[in-house]
């Protein structure tokens, strides 16, 4: 395969993924409308949970105005690269 081939290849596997994430949103959204009555929650073979999680956050701002120039002295930014690909013609 050429490298336009590849390109083209990755463009359509890109494409598919979005449509398929997309497609699962959906219906996981209507899943969790079930979920919201009645937990577990089976069909056939098929049994849903819902399970809570959390995430502890920062609050940024408040962070600054409680340690004022020395915030950056604990800030940690992280630098990456994020490839992407678009059709152009």
């Amino acid at each position: 395969m050429n490298e336009q081939e590849l390109a083209q290849q990755l463009f359509e596997l890109i494409e598919k993924r979005k449509e398929i994430e997309k497609a699962e949103a959906k219906l996981k959204e209507h899943f969790k409308t079930r979920l919201s009555t009645e937990r577990p929650y089976q069909i056939g073979i098929f049994m849903f949970f819902l399970t809570e999680r959390s995430r502890t956050d920062l609050d940024k701002e408040r962070l600054r105005g409680e340690l004022g120039s020395r915030y950056s002295d604990f800030e940690k930014v992280s630098t990456y690269n994020v490839m992407d690909l678009k059709k152009v013609a």
